[in-house]
């Protein structure tokens, strides 16, 4: 999981008023990860926007988001949008579908997941995300590297 603090709460919104609530968007929310997540902040009083690639349907579990956008993320103007009057991002979207298939299918994975990965660290560039504390990793298992000899 990858979370960017996207501006202070203190900051006003165009209306000059403070927003009420902070704002958080999930990436791959409708992930196991993601969609816990997207409940886990509703049930903390966050507004939440989710985005996946995949529809909402086949999310893992139903989840209460105030906003859900089915868009590909490999696009980088589909990133800049997401990012758009947002406080917090919890980057968790990615190319995967096991060890399995990630073994089998490799170069395309890898690239997928390294757009996804780098339209999301530009957007934030474009949206001024705070950069004290823009880059704060946490792997899943799914992260995994897997080697045919161990050294």
């Amino acid at each position: 999981m990858r979370w960017l603090r996207a501006r202070k709460s203190t900051d006003k919104d165009k209306s000059g008023e403070t927003p009420s609530r902070e704002k958080c968007l999930v990436t791959g929310s409708s992930g196991f990860i993601g969609s816990h997540m997207v409940n886990f902040l509703k049930n903390r009083g966050y507004w939440v926007r989710g985005v996946d690639v995949r529809p909402k349907y086949e999310c893992y579990l139903e989840t209460f988001e105030d906003e859900f956008y089915q868009l590909d993320l490999r696009l980088d103007e589909n990133a800049v949008h997401m990012l758009k009057d947002i406080d917090y991002v919890f980057h968790l979207a990615a190319n995967m579908g096991g060890i399995g298939y990630i073994m089998e299918v490799n170069a395309p994975v890898l690239y997928d997941n390294l757009s996804i990965n780098l339209n999301m660290l530009e957007a934030a560039r474009l949206e001024e995300v705070e950069s004290a504390r823009a880059h704060e990793y946490l792997s899943s298992m799914t992260t995994c590297f897997v080697a045919r000899r161990i050294p």
